[in-house]
């Protein structure tokens, strides 16, 4: 009777430490092939007023197979007028329009425009939004990342 309790003894326990590995190699797995979660973009300034630019900017943490940009310029009061561009940069500072792609804005409560970059071959991007006309509005964006 002891030797068989002995038996179950050591079988129970290299099986739950197989388990505790299986575990550990499936967590690490599903970890790298999580995506980001949707990320607010934080505006250079809080509303745009009359002829003025305000910058949404992020930096990518690597190189993802897909990033998506999204703009939501909400009026506040006036006649909206201008539009938003897509740029990115390797360092930072010194950036360039990547699409010829832009959101017009034309007069109504919410303007609004996505851009996706496959595969995100920059560091560093951002929405630049220029307004026109007698106006104040507030500009908003929102960035995914996802990595295969």
């Amino acid at each position: 009777m002891k030797v068989k309790a002995r038996f179950y003894k050591i079988f129970f326990t290299v099986q739950i430490q197989s388990m505790k590995k299986i575990l550990l190699i499936a967590s690490i797995i599903a970890a790298g092939f999580t995506a980001n979660a949707q990320q607010e973009i934080t505006p250079s300034k809080t509303a745009n007023t009359n002829v003025d630019t305000s910058y949404l900017t992020v930096k990518i943490p690597g190189y993802m197979d897909v990033v998506s940009f999204q703009l939501v310029q909400t009026r506040t009061s006036g006649t909206v007028g201008g539009y938003a561009v897509l740029q990115a940069s390797l360092d930072g500072v010194n950036y360039n329009d990547i699409s010829k792609d832009t959101c017009t804005f034309a007069n109504v409560p919410i303007n609004a425009k996505t851009w996706t970059v496959s595969p995100s071959p920059y560091s560093y991007y951002r929405v630049a939004s220029r307004t026109s006309g007698t106006q104040v509005s507030v500009p908003s964006g929102y960035y995914l990342s996802r990595k295969h």
